[in-house]
């Protein structure tokens, strides 16, 4: 118990470091130490054991003030010389030891002192383990196939990513879901009549309906621009060979208008399941509705698997590309003011999840999802994230400081705020009172 308080002791003790000092007389020597120590010995000594120990209080320490940044602990030879493989099944069997007792390390493994590492061996160690975490889901539904069979084995709904949802997605976010929602509710009542007809007399009729139903929004934005294209051409300001020519962009529109018809991922030819992989099917022209249904009928097991994106009617072998195209696609939607789910921040280039937001918790959910399957199946996207969001996730205390790092502006003020100790109040001084004031949609 002494020791334990001593370490707390040397803990605060190195928190009211001075970065300079800390960085100068306590890691820089210990970085030292460790790369002079493993480059002549090849292996790890029981000092080089106890060194990174010592080095692990000062991170902690360090997290307290943050006087120094991250790649101030980083040690470049052990990031580029560690072998993943070995010390990642190191770590792992330290970790699967329920009745390991309090004190007792188990296997070193610099798995467990992450802060050595640089973003690279990091992203190695994690390719490692969803790899290890694929490969080992994929064998037991193989195993759960051979022993139950595909058809007579079935599925408890509690073991699906979303049980018993009934979400429209978009309704509440933006315009855009709710007509795409409504454009598909009306090509596939259209595909239904057409199927239920059986003669030229009604399949007559249900043409005609196609074409009243077509008088719409698109019909009217398709004859805007047709009358738009006849008038310019009437002028001679366009050229009939263009990209932008009346015959371009009528093409165009056909093919949107096209699409429009493209079967709903559970009417599409093609396989929902598979033992060695997770399928999502989805249309380019309802991306972001298709792809969080998709993710949301998934069994959870089935996440674990290697990720498969299909677009419906289009050819193509996802060999990676295709997987890499969907999620920055669906990104770029999810980040759009049109779902109004997150608000950018200026001032630090990051993302925060909006107040004012109509969407539900499992939207939230499905979002989180789609940037876990994304890492777990190694595509980069540029979804800048304030460290007060992994702070949270790690189930970490979040304060003032990590307002200032996320909105320095409005961190700052309540700084001063804080720090005030004039006579007079706040409100007669500053003129404010305590009120928020929110923006709903403009």
């Amino acid at each position: 118990m002494c020791i334990l308080c001593l370490l707390q002791l040397l803990v605060k003790w190195w928190s009211d470091y001075p970065a300079e000092l800390l960085e100068q007389r306590v890691v820089a020597p210990m970085q030292t130490y460790l790369t002079k120590e493993l480059m002549a010995t090849k292996k790890l000594t029981i000092g080089v054991m106890n060194a990174i120990k010592v080095l692990a209080k000062v991170e902690e320490a360090n997290q307290v003030g943050r006087k120094l940044p991250p790649d101030g602990f980083y040690n470049q030879l052990i990031s580029e010389k560690m072998d993943v493989q070995d010390h990642y099944t190191a770590w792992r069997q330290t970790q699967d030891q329920p009745t390991r007792r309090h004190g007792s390390d188990g296997p070193f493994s610099f798995c467990s002192y992450p802060f050595l590492l640089d973003p690279r061996a990091k992203s190695n160690l994690l390719h490692i383990e969803a790899r290890f975490q694929m490969e080992q889901t994929v064998a037991h539904a193989r195993m759960e196939q051979q022993l139950y069979g595909s058809s007579s084995r079935s599925r408890e709904e509690d073991s699906r990513v979303i049980v018993n949802k009934h979400r429209s997605v978009g309704g509440g976010g933006g315009r855009r879901g709710s007509m795409d929602s409504a454009i598909e509710s009306t090509s596939a009542n259209q595909r239904r009549r057409s199927t239920d007809d059986g003669n030229g007399l009604n399949r007559t009729r249900s043409a005609g309906r196609a074409n009243m139903e077509r008088q719409g929004l698109r019909g009217l934005f398709f004859n805007i621009l047709r009358s738009r294209f006849d008038s310019n051409a009437g002028s001679g300001n366009s050229s009939g060979g263009g990209y932008d020519s009346p015959k371009s962009i009528e093409s165009q529109l056909v093919r949107r208008e096209n699409s429009m018809s493209l079967p709903c991922p559970a009417e599409c030819n093609v396989q929902g399941t598979h033992s060695d992989m997770c399928i999502v099917r989805v249309r380019r022209n309802h991306l972001v509705e298709d792809a969080l249904d998709e993710i949301a009928r998934q069994y959870r097991k089935d996440l674990f698997k290697p990720l498969r994106v299909h677009f419906i009617g289009e050819e193509g072998i996802d060999a990676g590309g295709v997987k890499k195209e969907f999620f920055q696609l669906l990104v770029g939607e999810l980040l759009s003011p049109d779902y109004g789910m997150l608000v950018y921040q200026p001032e630090t280039n990051t993302y925060w999840f909006n107040a004012c937001s109509l969407e539900g918790e499992e939207q939230f959910m499905l979002m989180g999802l789609v940037l876990g399957l994304a890492i777990y199946n190694r595509v980069l996207l540029d979804f800048p994230l304030p460290l007060a969001l992994y702070k949270k996730l790690l189930g970490q205390a979040v304060g003032l400081r990590d307002l200032e790092e996320m909105q320095p502006m409005l961190g700052r003020s309540l700084r001063q705020l804080l720090q005030y100790e004039g006579p007079q109040s706040v409100e007669e001084t500053f003129c404010l009172t305590f009120a928020v004031e929110m923006d709903y949609f403009g």
